[in-house]
C-alpha cells in the first residue's frame, strides 16, 4: 500500500513561527513555541501537548539545548 509523502510546508505557517523568543530557559521556551502552535487550532490540549513534549525531552535532548 503506497502512502502519500507528507510536505513540510503544508503543516507550517508563517504565523506559527517566530525567530525571536521572550523565554530563555529550555522549558519556558517550549511552552512558549506550544502556545504559539496552539494558535493553529490543531492543538487540542495545549497542556497536554506541552507535557507530552516536555517529557519527552526529559528522556533525552531533542536539540534545543539549556
Amino acid at each position: 500500500m503506497a502512502t502519500t509523502p507528507i510536505k513540510l510546508s503544508n503543516l507550517l505557517k508563517e504565523k506559527y513561527i517566530t525567530l525571536v523568543l521572550k523565554e530563555k530557559t529550555k522549558n519556558k521556551v517550549i511552552v512558549e513555541l506550544v502556545d504559539l502552535i496552539s494558535q493553529s487550532g490543531k492543538v487540542k490540549d495545549r497542556k497536554v501537548f506541552a507535557n507530552a513534549i516536555l517529557k519527552r525531552e526529559r528522556l533525552g535532548s531533542t536539540g534545543i539545548g539549556n
